[in-house]
């Protein structure tokens, strides 16, 4: 049986009435989860939804969508996230690629996204729907459990398959790491496309706890989000939301214990400043590709002195650096199955096991410390989430008046070099038609042209020619 749904049944069985999962709106008891997950199964059941199928799930972080996430799995089907914030022609992608065979969404979600649900020609189950409770179905621990869309760099989301198995070995092993118990109280303010958003969802099965979900309403502003923040122990996020939230007073968050980010390096002046806001909490910071989830890790109890390292192997991984190019290859059960629906050239069958070559670079320091150096690649991170730029650079050239575009992270924009006439709005609408929010340009620059290779090539690093006027 999938290992993440073992543990929460295990989980009912031990402490029926020990909260698992809360919003604005709701408290519920492992009980009250089962019942609910079991009455939501039966009405996948009553839908068609086999084992080993897709499930999508469009709608907005809530409780009832975490009960959407275990009843598809507790159905053996593996939940493939659609990100409500996402374009018309994004989320179809994704629908067409994944093949699915059902998708549960929310009556908000339903309306706004009612064309493409349509066109999409997937049989729609709304989050409310109940029937008679159906156990667990029986799956192979391998079989997939998330499949996850990031951005490709073909111009099309590839999906990572992540298995029962893979998910289960981070959180097993975050478990213990962070001193997890059924007292605490876990914030779930990651997107359900978001590789973090596994602690949140599933450490909690594994020992008790309880999920927190905080609407996506309550992080506009530093002050509702710490507000929201007050009653969780546990926080992980990406660097930009801790960074956001220094600029609110933190006296709310009295209960917290832990500080946990990944997505992006945090500047050493900023987490130190945040250590001092928050004194006495260690800091925990994860790093890994999607495809791997967590595989290394490093804590901090004393504000840095520079760069933070990424630390030693996590999750049972095991690590090896090329000699030749410092990429930093893993093997272990936290890997992923693979990209779904097509090849995997990253992934490398060797004697001693499978391994994924990450593209990251590292390097080892006196210390036994590894240490990130950047990308063998053109992928870049914004606001933690993975960009490839050729992706973003693909939509602005369909645009008639774009002649060119280069883009690139600066600080915490994304930068789109240009060779356009057009002003920014119109070039940031026309991304925002194609493409997740996360991958629009939050800045525009003009250029009369930009620099290629020997090879005739976009060159990524070389300045391009400044134009000589910019639009309003």
């Amino acid at each position: 049986m999938n290992p993440l749904v073992e543990a929460r049944v295990a989980t009912t069985a031990r402490t029926p009435r020990h909260l698992a999962l809360e919003d604005r709106d709701s408290r519920l008891t492992w009980s009250d989860l089962n019942r609910e997950v079991g009455g939501l199964h039966g009405a996948l059941a009553q839908a068609g939804v086999q084992p080993n199928t897709r499930v999508g799930l469009l709608a907005d972080r809530s409780a009832p969508t975490t009960i959407g996430v275990h009843a598809i799995l507790s159905a053996g089907a593996a939940v493939v996230p659609l990100d409500p914030s996402h374009p018309p022609a994004r989320l179809t992608q994704v629908i067409e690629d994944a093949q699915l065979s059902a998708i549960l969404v929310d009556k908000r979600t339903a309306r706004r996204h009612a064309r493409t649900l349509r066109d999409g020609g997937c049989t729609v189950v709304q989050l409310t729907d109940r029937a008679p409770a159906v156990p667990p179905v029986p799956v192979a621990p391998d079989a997939p459990a998330l499949i996850l869309y990031t951005s490709g760099s073909t111009g099309r989301p590839k999906g990572v398959v992540l298995s029962g198995r893979a998910v289960h070995a981070f959180v097993a092993w975050a478990v213990p790491t962070l001193e997890l118990g059924p007292t605490d109280r876990i914030a779930h303010l990651s997107p359900l496309s978001f590789d973090l958003c596994t602690l949140e969802l599933f450490a909690p099965g594994l020992v008790g706890a309880a999920t927190v979900v905080i609407p996506a309403g309550a992080t506009m502003f530093p002050a509702t989000l710490a507000t929201a923040l007050s009653t969780c122990t546990v926080i992980y996020t990406v660097p930009s939301v801790w960074q956001r939230l220094l600029s609110t007073p933190l006296s709310a968050l009295t209960v917290l214990r832990c500080i946990v980010y990944a997505g992006e390096p945090f500047a050493p002046a900023a987490l130190a400043q945040l250590m001092a806001a928050l004194p006495d909490r260690p800091v925990h910071n994860f790093f890994g590709p999607t495809e791997t989830n967590v595989c290394c890790a490093h804590r901090l109890d004393t504000p840095p002195s520079g760069p933070v390292p990424i630390g030693t192997a996590a999750s049972s991984a095991r690590l090896f650096i090329h000699p030749d190019t410092e990429e930093l290859w893993v093997s272990g059960p936290s890997v992923m199955s693979g990209y779904w629906n097509r090849p995997t050239p990253t992934l490398v069958d060797r004697p001693d096991g499978r391994w994924l070559r990450t593209g990251d670079r590292v390097r080892r320091s006196d210390d036994g410390l590894l240490h990130a150096l950047g990308r063998l690649d053109t992928m870049l991170k914004h606001k933690g989430f993975r960009v490839q730029p050729e992706e973003v650079e693909g939509v602005l050239l369909a645009h008639p008046d774009v002649t060119a575009a280069r883009v690139s992270v600066d600080g915490p924009e994304l930068l789109a070099e240009v060779v356009s006439t057009k002003p920014d709005r119109d070039l940031a609408r026309h991304v925002a038609r194609a493409l997740p929010p996360y991958m629009v340009p939050t800045r525009f620059q003009r250029v009369s042209a930009l620099p290629t290779t020997a090879r005739g090539k976009l060159d990524r690093r070389a300045p391009a020619s400044p134009a000589p006027t910019d639009p309003a």
